[in-house]
């Protein structure tokens, strides 16, 4: 205890290692913070990832379950149809859906903005199947399975910046004047 009373200050070996010690802590608490932080920051974009993709996706089963005729190509019939496109702005997508009557564009409808890099669709069957991409960080596989598919077209279509895919619903699709019943 005397010793310690009658020293005027500390020696150099004493300020190195009081100093590396300091340095140890510092550095570890900042690689904590940091590591803790990269982790929120990579969660946090995944879990927006998938809302976007499941929010795509659920609006491509309302679109997509019921229509009697699917093709990548515009639809030549006499009532109204419908078509899903994407455009990209300012490193943000927009799913559109845009609806026709006899060729004519009626109404444009914006139904999801998100960093969506691109959906691929595929007819199987009777099944179309999804895969969304979102933000390279996400893929959502999906099954839609039609209800009315006996006018859908093999199709394979990749929905990104441009790119439409066209439907159309069995009450809305007139035939030699008629509706088709």
């Amino acid at each position: 205890m005397g010793k310690w009373q009658n020293r005027k200050g500390l020696t150099l070996i004493e300020l190195v290692v009081t100093f590396a010690i300091f340095i140890i802590v510092v550095n570890l608490i900042y690689s904590l913070l940091f590591a803790g932080n990269r982790s929120f920051e990579t969660g946090r974009d995944r879990g927006h990832a998938q809302q976007d993709a499941r929010l795509i996706a659920a609006h491509l089963k309302n679109e997509l379950r019921y229509s009697a005729v699917i093709d990548d190509k515009v639809i030549d019939i006499n009532g109204k149809y419908y078509s899903l496109g994407m455009v990209k702005e300012d490193n943000i997508t927009s799913l559109i859906k845009t609806e026709y009557d006899a060729g004519e564009i009626i109404d444009t409808k914006i139904l999801t903005r998100s960093k969506l890099d691109e959906v691929e669709l595929r007819n199987n069957n009777g099944l179309i199947e999804v895969l969304i991409r979102v933000d390279d960080n996400y893929e959502l596989p999906l099954i839609i399975p039609l209800e009315n598919s006996n006018k859908v077209t093999d199709f394979d279509v990749t929905l990104s910046n441009g790119t439409r895919l066209y439907y159309a619903y069995p009450e809305n699709i007139i035939v030699g004047g008629q509706e088709e019943q």
